[in-house]
């Protein structure tokens, strides 16, 4: 085991040209450029034992699935060591069950934290200055072995909250970038404003130095950003070592969707380009003059009123009005009118404000406790 453990940094030094596939994280640049606390490269080669790991945090029911409802839980937290063979890392006696939290429901933040801090504590001994083994396999009179944790995988729920995130379904619900979710579809990564470790640190340390409840629900609203025990890792970096949930995010839900949506496939139905699919059923068209009612009511007062529009006019309505200026249509209601008001907002400035208007942002909507944030648009005057 030892040897094998030692094995994964035979190649470290080899550079890759991007183009040729990795099947371990030691074939990515990334451990060539992460230094330690010496400032030197982490997994350069002495006699001391350098090891990577990554950290698992999720909930079962005991029970199983079929039992109570679903409503049990039990959370264990788990660590991989990567520089393990993969064929072997994940096998039950070579993963270490860090700790176990009872049930008979899942962990708050708060809670999440207390389990996580003995984890941290020892964590920082492995880092700085190390740990010495008196004794292994190979070395007779004792090594040193130092241990960085590096990729925090867990699904989107539990990622955020070990991570220090808000919830996937907040505002601010990536933990990439700023993008709010009235935003959700804008696929313009160039547009995205991304975080960054430096802005994260910040703000939890804000959060947590914070002296009311409501202060720090502030902060959090604004920034997508709480504590994390984690965060104590110098080394940590939340933004990049939060591995994004492929399983959940690809394999159970785009994939599916893409081939009974896209493609048609259905238990039902033939295959076909997916217009005809009886799982796809848009809500039904409302008579067109409840559709001009709710046109009339956006173009008379584009920038108030929001919270009367969405109570006057039935999301029927609202999605097929997004439907004919080809408009974002998934969402809430409210996601919807801030779509059209958008839409409006960007007609009035274009063709009846001054040309010496050079930018327009919509103020904070405010409705029923949530934010909701607008993007900026920008106004060129080009005198047509």
């Amino acid at each position: 085991m030892e040897l094998a453990l030692e094995a994964s940094l035979s190649n470290i030094s080899v550079p890759r040209t991007g183009n040729e596939p990795f099947h371990n994280i030691f074939d990515a640049n990334f451990p060539q450029h992460f230094n330690g606390y010496d400032g030197k490269p982490f997994l350069q080669k002495d006699n001391k034992l350098r090891l990577l790991f990554s950290l698992a945090v999720d909930g079962f029911n005991p029970f199983g699935m079929k039992v109570a409802k679903g409503t049990s839980s039990v959370t264990g937290i788990y660590m991989a060591c990567l520089n393990l063979p993969v064929d072997i890392r994940y096998n039950t006696e070579n993963m270490y069950l860090c700790g176990v939290i009872p049930g008979p429901k899942k962990p708050s933040l708060e809670q999440i934290n207390n389990f996580i801090r003995p984890l941290v504590n020892e964590l920082l001994e492995f880092w700085n200055p190390s740990v010495f083994f008196s004794r292994t396999a190979h070395y007779r009179h004792g090594r040193a072995v130092l241990l960085a944790l590096i990729p925090l995988v867990c699904d989107v729920l539990g990622a955020h909250q070990v991570g220090g995130f808000l919830s996937h379904a907040a505002t601010l619900f990536c933990s990439f970038c700023y993008l709010p979710a009235d935003m959700i579809e804008s696929l313009d990564m160039g547009s995205w404003p991304m975080r960054t470790a430096e802005e994260h640190r910040a703000h939890a340390e804000e959060w947590l130095s914070a002296t009311t409840s409501e202060e720090r629900e502030r902060i959090a609203k604004m920034y997508g950003v709480r504590h994390s025990e984690l965060l104590r890792l110098p080394y940590w970096d939340p933004i990049w070592f939060t591995v994004l949930d492929s399983m959940h995010a690809f394999f159970l839900h785009s994939i599916p969707q893409h081939i009974r949506y896209i493609w048609g496939l259905n238990p039902k139905a033939p295959a076909g380009d997916g217009t005809n699919s009886p799982t796809v059923k848009p809500p039904p068209r409302p008579p067109a003059k409840e559709l001009l009612n709710g046109l009339q009511a956006i173009l008379r007062n584009p920038t108030r009123g929001i919270e009367s529009l969405t109570r006057n006019c039935t999301k029927s309505v609202l999605w097929h009005l997004c439907l004919e200026f080809d408009l974002r249509r998934a969402g809430t209601s409210v996601m919807l009118v801030c779509a059209l008001v958008d839409w409006v907002s960007r007609i009035l400035l274009r063709f009846y404000n001054q040309p010496n208007i050079s930018s327009f942002r919509r103020a904070t909507i405010t409705i029923k406790g949530q934010y909701y944030f607008s993007r900026p648009y920008r106004y060129v005057h080009d005198n047509t």
